[in-house]
C-alpha cells in the first residue's frame, strides 16, 4: 500500500490491469490497490497450495505444474508495476520544483521518479537523472514495459531528464517547460523522439 499520499485520483483515466479496466476517477486509491493486490496474491497462494498438495502423490506431476505455472510468480512484479503507475498518475498536476521530491512542495523529474518508486515499491533511487540511468537493467525501446524508466536529453546533455513509461508510447514525468508540473507526454512527439537517450528496467 502507499501509506500517506493524495486521496482519490483527480484525473480521469482508464487502465487495463490483469484484464480489468479500472476507472481511476471513480475509485479511491485504497480500493484500486486492494483489488489488484487481492487478485495477484490469491493466484500466488493457490499455486503454492496446489503444489504442496500434489507433492505427496506425484512428484513428477508436481514438477510439471511448477514448470507450467512458474511464470505466475512474475505477477508479483506486475502488481508492483500497477501500484507504481497508479500512484504516479495520482500525482499529475503536482508543481515542478528544481531539487524537489515532495508532492507538497513540488518535484523535479528525478525527484518525482525517486518519490514514486520509494512509496510504491520501497526501492530508493538516486535523486539525479544521470545517476538513475545507471540503475537497473538497460533495455531497448522496443522492449519497454509499464513502469520502466525512459531518459531524454533536454538540457544539451545525455540523461538529463527521466520519466516513467505508461504504455501506448506515453510516459509520466515532472516537466519544467510545458505545464511546469507532473504531466503525461507522448514519446512519439518530434521533440521527445529527437531527445530519447534510452531506457532502464528497475522492476
Amino acid at each position: 500500500m502507499f501509506g500517506t499520499g493524495k486521496g482519490p485520483y483527480t484525473s480521469s483515466a482508464t487502465f487495463e490491469v490483469f484484464f480489468f479496466k479500472i476507472e481511476c476517477a471513480a475509485l479511491s486509491q485504497f480500493r484500486i490497490i486492494t483489488y489488484i493486490s487481492i487478485f495477484v496474491y490469491m493466484r500466488l497462494i493457490i499455486i503454492l497450495l496446489v503444489n504442496l498438495l500434489l507433492v505427496p502423490f506425484s512428484n513428477a506431476w508436481a514438477d510439471d505444474v511448477v514448470k507450467n505455472d512458474v511464470s505466475m510468480f512474475s505477477k508479483a512484479d506486475e502488481g508492483l508495476r500497477a501500484e507504481l503507475l497508479l500512484y504516479a498518475m495520482s500525482l499529475i498536476g503536482t508543481s515542478y520544483k528544481l531539487g524537489g521530491q515532495s508532492f507538497d512542495t513540488g518535484m523535479d523529474c528525478s525527484g518525482f521518479v525517486r518519490h514514486v518508486y520509494s512509496i510504491a515499491t520501497g526501492i530508493l533511487l538516486p535523486h539525479n537523472a544521470r545517476a538513475i540511468s545507471r540503475a537497473g537493467m538497460k533495455i531497448h525501446r522496443a522492449e519497454l514495459q509499464l513502469g520502466d524508466l525512459v531518459f531524454f536529453n533536454t538540457m544539451k546533455r545525455t540523461f538529463s531528464h527521466v520519466g516513467i513509461y505508461l504504455g501506448d508510447n506515453r510516459f509520466v514525468h515532472a516537466s519544467s517547460s510545458k505545464s511546469d508540473s507532473v504531466m503525461v507526454s507522448d514519446m512519439g512527439e518530434r521533440y521527445w523522439v529527437k531527445r530519447f537517450n534510452g531506457a532502464r528496467r528497475i522492476l
